[in-house]
């Protein structure tokens, strides 16, 4: 039976800066029965050009604004029976995808898998306000996109990543997954390096004061989720001999 297709989506926007070395990450993955959906929320540097000089990118512009337009742009385009993501200005190990598609094809109970990011401040850069300095140096496992391999059957369960947030539409779909029950494998091991740096979305929007509004939503509506289900279970898997 041949491998599955994985779809790979990347949200860029002004990307210039980081896109080549984020992929040539994806390239460079041992497992190599992907597609590669980049996804433009109309750049105006040399985003588009980098982007089209991969013989394997699907390039084409999003249909409105904001990450969460830009991650469900790429999930209707998606042909994959599984689906990652990857910010623009991040890293993958090159067994990311293989380490995550054994485990999920090992375990089909499993509806998606995550692991473990490590931080990486640029050298000479001091962090942004909002990041806190002792996670670097230490790998964490971590709910967010880029440690992501999901069924794309969960998504169709789960919806897509909800455009009604300013700042915290992966909170909330990564929220639903933990609230669903639902089981997660989790690659106990490294498997996205992201990049700490003062242009870096995720830290800028937390610091933004709608931010912790918003959390304060997310939360009451996790505790009603709750109620009607068990939260979600993370299991290992039995060897990483791959």
């Amino acid at each position: 039976m041949p491998s599955p297709i994985v779809s790979v989506i990347t949200a860029v926007k002004n990307s210039a800066q980081y896109l080549a070395q984020c992929l040539d990450s994806v390239m460079a993955q041992t497992f190599d029965r992907y597609e590669l959906l980049v996804v433009d929320g109309n750049s105006t540097d040399d985003t588009a050009i980098i982007a089209r000089s991969y013989d394997k990118v699907c390039f084409f512009q999003q249909t409105g604004s904001g990450f969460a337009n830009a991650w469900n742009d790429g999930l209707r385009r998606a042909n994959g029976d599984f689906i990652a993501f990857i910010d623009s200005d991040d890293t993958w190990t090159p067994s990311k995808l293989a380490k995550q598609i054994d485990l999920l094809r090992g375990e089909p109970r499993l509806e998606a898998a995550i692991g473990k990011v490590r931080f990486v401040l640029e050298r000479g850069k001091v962090p942004p306000s909002s990041f806190r300095d002792k996670v670097l140096g230490h790998d964490h496992v971590a709910y967010m996109p880029g440690v992501l391999m999901a069924r794309r059957r969960l998504f169709e369960r789960l919806g897509g990543w909800s455009e009604d947030w300013i700042v915290a539409s992966d909170i909330d779909w990564f929220l639903k997954l933990k609230d669903s029950g639902l089981p997660i494998g989790l690659v106990d091991e490294v498997l996205l390096y992201k990049r700490v740096h003062s242009r870096n979305l995720s830290y800028l929007t937390a610091a933004d004061p709608i931010y912790p509004k918003e959390i304060l939503r997310l939360l009451r509506s996790s505790i009603v989720r709750k109620r009607a289900v068990g939260g979600g279970r993370i299991t290992k898997p039995q060897s990483q001999d791959h």
